[in-house]
C-alpha cells in the first residue's frame, strides 16, 4: 500500500494589488533616498551665492507733474523682476520678456522710450544712435544732479 502523501494546508491568496502597488517593480531599481527634514527654516537659499554690489542703483525717473506733453510708456516688454536679487544687491532687476539681456539703468531708460517692441534696439542697433542722442539731455542732467548733491 502507498502511504498518503501529508496534505499541505491551502494558502489563500494575497488579496489583489491598487494604485502604485499594482504596477510592477523595475528589476534593478535603486532605492529611493529619504527626503531630508525642511521644517528647519523656510527660506530656500543657495549658502554659497556670492552677493555683490548693483552695478548701477535702479533710479526712479523723475515725472514732471507740470508736463503736458504726450507720456512715454516704453518697450510693453520692460519688466521688473518682484523678488530682490541676492547678486545685485537686493535690487528688483529689470528684464526683457523677450530675452534681450538688459546691464544697467541706462539700457531700461533705452527700453522706456522704444515704442513698441517691433522698434527694438537692440534687435535694431541704428537705433541706439537715435536714442542716445535723444536722450542726452536727460542723462546730463540726471549725472549734473548726482554730482551736485555729492
Amino acid at each position: 500500500m502507498q502511504a498518503a502523501a501529508p496534505e499541505q494546508p491551502q494558502q489563500e491568496a494575497p488579496p489583489p494589488r491598487t494604485g502604485n502597488a499594482a504596477k510592477p517593480k523595475r528589476r534593478n531599481a535603486q532605492p529611493r533616498a529619504a527626503l531630508p527634514d525642511f521644517s528647519g527654516s523656510p527660506q530656500v537659499t543657495k549658502a554659497t551665492a556670492v552677493t555683490l554690489a548693483p552695478l548701477q542703483p535702479m533710479r526712479l525717473r523723475v515725472i514732471d507733474a507740470e508736463d503736458t506733453s504726450e507720456p512715454i510708456i516704453g518697450c510693453p516688454m520692460l519688466t521688473r523682476t518682484r523678488l530682490g536679487i541676492p547678486f545685485r544687491g537686493g535690487q528688483r532687476v529689470a528684464r526683457c520678456s523677450v530675452g534681450w539681456s538688459i546691464h544697467d539703468e541706462d539700457e531700461v531708460l533705452f527700453c522706456m522710450h522704444t515704442p513698441t517692441a517691433a522698434q527694438c534696439w537692440k534687435e535694431h542697433p541704428e537705433q541706439v544712435e537715435v536714442l542716445a542722442e535723444k536722450l542726452r539731455p536727460i542723462i546730463e542732467a540726471e549725472l549734473a544732479a548726482e554730482h551736485g548733491a555729492d
